[in-house]
């Protein structure tokens, strides 16, 4: 099965390569800590920074720098966009390429060596990139025609982290300062709002996408397939039948016709 994923701009496809690559970079970076976290020995050498870089490495690496390009496909792919929107869409790309490494990096930094006065600010402008992608996709929603619970995902999904990230760029904010801003346990509510409402939520729209690809391919590749074999029965009947003695016709004709779904899954063209 193939999809369509054609996207007009080429500099898009080149965005979305370019996060994909990131995505899958930052992917190796947190399995091989989190492999190495796994053995009992490791735990007198990874301090608390280098298991929190592997924590957010996933949850703003990784799996966000995959939701935006995710983003831009879905909001661009088979349709021209306005200039004034690829230009939107130019802007965070090469915002969020930067934010993304440097925001894990200082993570990493200010956790290992305890100095946090500079993680609110990442954080903050870490905030600032879900908030902008939840614009970009809440504006073009008139735009698309097919526009459905996929597309609100992303609008809603990447709202919740943009709040979640709030919260936890307050707790930065108080570890920096050493005060309390957020009464309980902030670490559970910025945790549970990125895994639940940000993570689960962008996934099930994707998902949904890609379904509706399937089904859509599927629904054509039958009407295809129907179509191809009256073309195949009657060529059959009058030119390659006729020319086999003694063949069983039912069964040659079957399997003339399986030989196609076999062979090749694309429609030949006659």
């Amino acid at each position: 099965m193939e999809f369509d994923l054609k996207i007009e701009d080429s500099e898009l496809i080149n965005y979305i390569k370019k996060l994909l690559i990131m995505a899958m970079l930052f992917f190796i970076a947190t399995t091989i800590i989190g492999m190495i976290n796994a053995l009992d020995f490791a735990d007198d050498y990874l301090g608390r920074g280098i298991l929190l870089f592997h924590l957010h490495s996933g949850t703003i690496a990784w799996i966000s720098t995959g939701v935006s390009a995710a983003l831009i496909w879905a909001y661009t792919k088979e349709r021209t966009i306005s200039s004034h929107f690829k230009n939107q869409i130019s802007r965070f790309y090469k915002f969020w390429q930067m934010i993304i490494p440097s925001y894990c990096l200082i993570i990493l930094i200010s956790f290992q060596l305890e100095t946090y006065f500079v993680l609110p600010i990442f954080g903050f402008l870490t905030v600032l990139g879900f908030i902008w992608a939840a614009y970009l996709a809440f504006i073009e929603r008139n735009n698309i025609s097919n526009f459905g619970v996929p597309h609100i995902s992303f609008i809603i999904g990447l709202a919740i982290a943009g709040y979640a990230g709030f919260i936890g760029t307050l707790l930065g904010l108080q570890y920096s300062l050493k005060l309390i801003f957020i009464p309980g346990d902030g670490i559970v509510s910025h945790a549970g709002a990125m895994e639940i409402g940000y993570i689960f939520l962008i996934f099930t729209g994707i998902c949904e996408l890609f379904l509706k690809l399937f089904l859509i391919n599927s629904v054509a590749d039958l009407e295809v397939t129907s179509t191809l074999k009256s073309v195949l029965e009657s060529r059959c009947r009058e030119t390659i039948l006729p020319n086999i003695p003694f063949a069983p016709k039912t069964k040659t004709l079957k399997l003339l016709i399986n030989f196609r779904r076999v062979v090749s899954p694309r429609v030949p063209k006659f």
